[in-house]
């Protein structure tokens, strides 16, 4: 991934915007009101030939998020804006929910309005607009067709066709309010499109790394390579496909990505493509939660609550919570909630304990704190 890179925007209409309060929209309207913030991101490699093609979503004054796989092997990426190009810059990247934001500055494109996931229902109408085979500024219609609950969010499936290039480009309601990030579709299937949740796009400066901007290169983590591999995983258990992403994220699990490790905990939980196993679920939630995987952290914390898979404990459910909650304070971690319930069951003793084994883990680390607290050890 490279942090500094061009891009060149191409919109071909400006369309005064179309809001209506309250009210659904006409396709046509939906179309005249959005299509303005999408436009078109172009990928090149090092010989200069487009390797790959995309589509991006205004979301705020100069500044466009896509899918990070659209230029995921890209040496430059151009974007074609009103025939001009803009330089732009990598700003943050979230590559495991495969979202990227770019500073571009001078773009004129208006920004979209936000929605939420909160307020979609299956059987609601969904729209996309983006460059799917890179015919730009195509509006296609559909339905959301299911919402699929993953650890950290939903992602949204639906009918709505979208296309090689529609990666990046907006999923708007009936009111024209953006709620997902076209993204992928599984191909062996029939109308089963995927888009990532807006809620994502408002977390990027959160959850994103941001891109350093004193060099063109960003140095590899020791879990980049295999990026893909945890995508097309994450992508196979969302669509339900277990074993599938069993054997794509398992091998990863192994070699210490913390991702990798919690949705591999999350299947022996569920019992999705394995026979459930709350022990065997504990042991991969506890090699994510070293690595300061919160939603590990906040998952170990229900399992000592109610003692599944381990004995009932509610100051190592405390601390645990606790941690979560301090690593990830975002509306989609309930680890706060579940720790203010919690408290409600404690003695103001257990609470003082849960507090002292917070700052022990903090100190010296999360497992080896809970484990010398657990084997007797004060925390």
């Amino acid at each position: 991934m490279r942090t500094l890179i061009t891009l060149t925007v191409f919109l071909l209409l400006s369309v005064p915007q179309a809001w209506a309060a309250g009210a659904d929209l006409k396709p046509s309207q939906i179309f005249a009101a959005d299509s303005p913030s999408i436009v078109v991101v172009m990928a090149y490699g090092e010989d200069g030939k487009a390797i790959a093609q995309g589509s991006g979503v205004v979301i705020a004054k100069d500044t466009v998020v896509s899918n990070c796989h659209v230029i995921e092997k890209a040496n430059t990426a151009n974007v074609l804006y009103q025939n001009k190009h803009f330089a732009a810059t990598l700003r943050y990247e979230d590559v495991e929910h495969d979202l990227c934001s770019f500073t571009v500055k001078g773009l004129s494109a208006p920004p979209v309005r936000m929605g939420s996931t909160s307020e979609v229902q299956v059987g609601d109408a969904a729209y996309a607009i983006g460059a799917p085979e890179g015919l730009e500024l195509t509006l296609s219609g559909g339905l959301i067709s299911s919402l699929r609950k993953i650890p950290d969010g939903v992602v949204l499936q639906m009918t709505t066709p979208i296309s090689p290039g529609s990666s990046g480009g907006g999923l708007f309601d009936a009111q024209g309010r953006l709620i997902g990030i076209t993204s992928y579709y599984m191909a062996k299937g029939e109308q089963l499109n995927f888009a990532l949740p807006v809620e994502w796009v408002r977390q990027l400066p959160q959850r994103g790394k941001l891109a350093a901007t004193t060099t063109s290169h960003t140095a590899q983590s020791p879990n980049a390579a295999p990026t893909s591999g945890l995508q097309n995983g994450e992508r196979a258990w969302v669509a339900g496909g277990y074993r599938t992403a069993l054997a794509l994220l398992k091998p990863l699990a192994v070699q210490g990505n913390p991702v990798a490790q919690f949705f591999v905990g999350a299947m022996y939980e569920n019992g999705q493509g394995v026979l459930q196993d709350y022990a065997q679920a504990v042991v991969w939630f506890r090699k994510a939660a070293a690595q300061g995987n919160a939603g590990a952290q906040y998952i170990l914390g229900l399992a000592y609550a109610d003692g599944r898979g381990v004995p009932q404990d509610y100051v190592a459910a405390y601390a645990l919570y606790n941690l979560s909650a301090s690593l990830d304070s975002s509306s989609d971690n309930p680890a706060a909630t579940n720790r203010s319930k919690l408290m409600t069951l404690m003695t103001p003793a257990q609470i003082q304990a849960g507090q002292a084994l917070t700052l022990e883990m903090q100190r010296i680390g999360v497992i080896k704190a809970l484990d010398e607290y657990l084997n007797g050890g004060t925390p």
